[in-house]
């Protein structure tokens, strides 16, 4: 009976134990792939308390451009994702509700708006219907749209009365009747006399250069690049933006004296237009400028050269 016993205890010890190490095999296989870079994950549902599961699943990752922005702290880092994306796949994605999505905390950075309004600019009347909508849902979206796709129209060298066309199109619409698109509309006719005046300030610089480089508009140099002469430059710049320029040295030509008067004018008026950049209220208008401003760097130049 004993011996029985110990045999059927022994035979249930092992089964146990083949149970144990020989059922279903603990699933080892990693996880599904993570989102990638350009895909913001939703919040994952909560459950209901009664420790059931949740409401509902989670819908797949939304992209940069397209997902929502629930507090400021994702702004910025959102912006920087969407610079990051290749430019096919920003053409393809970040369209006009992304302006809606980041003027809810603050203005679209001019980089990332100019080639959203230029692509959408493509369909005017999809445009202005898009606007129309969006000055009352949205003003500050409508607003900063409406003062991009004006501003666009000039690129240096070019005509600024073609600004100032642009702005009376859009003062003619519905549009036009809100006030932060009226404030945009209205500040936008103080930009053909500066834009003519950046258009001068691009000109100076180059009669300034030594060697004609067709950067942005055709001109007849101060020197000849023909003619020996040896010359330098001091500058400093801030963000791209000339803060002070000077002659330093400059010998065998006679070109010298009014290189250096030139230098000296082009400063003057460079810096009076910064200022009167920095005043306008609409950042959309300042960046743009801003970026147009840039000048291509002074070189120095040897007679030997």
């Amino acid at each position: 009976m004993g011996t029985t016993r110990t045999m059927m205890i022994a035979a249930i010890l092992a089964l146990t134990w083949l149970v144990g190490c020989g059922g279903a095999p603990v699933d080892t296989r990693p996880p599904d792939g993570v989102s990638g870079a350009t895909d913001v994950a939703p919040t994952p549902p909560q459950g209901d308390g009664s420790g059931g599961q949740a409401a509902e699943a989670a819908g797949p990752p939304a992209h940069v451009c397209e997902a929502a922005i629930d507090a400021s702290e994702e702004v910025w880092p959102r912006i920087e994702a969407i610079r990051a994306l290749p430019a096919e796949e920003r053409a393809a994605r970040c369209g006009l509700q992304l302006v809606t999505t980041l003027t809810a905390w603050r203005s679209v950075p001019v980089d990332i708006l100019a080639p959203i309004v230029d692509r959408a600019a493509e369909d005017a009347a999809a445009l202005d219907s898009w606007v129309a909508s969006a000055a009352t849902s949205a003003p500050k979206a409508a607003a900063d749209v409406v003062a991009m796709d004006v501003v666009a129209q000039f690129a240096v060298g070019g005509d600024a009365k073609a600004v100032e066309a642009r702005g009376a199109r859009w003062s003619g619409g519905p549009a036009a009747a809100v006030p932060e698109v009226a404030a945009a509309l209205e500040e936008a006719k103080l930009l053909p006399k500066l834009l003519a005046e950046l258009n001068a300030v691009h000109e100076l610089r180059c009669l300034l250069e030594v060697n004609a480089l067709g950067y942005a508009m055709k001109c007849k140099p101060i020197h000849p690049a023909t003619t020996p002469i040896a010359l330098d430059w001091t500058t400093a710049t801030r963000d791209g933006v000339l803060e002070s320029l000077e002659l330093t040295s400059c010998k065998g030509s006679k070109s010298c004296p009014k290189l250096k008067k030139t230098a000296e004018k082009l400063v003057k008026r460079y810096r009076a237009l910064v200022e009167e950049v920095g005043k306008l209220k609409a950042s959309v208008y300042r960046e743009r400028i801003f970026e147009l401003i840039v000048l291509p760097p002074f070189k120095g130049r040897s007679a030997a050269e």
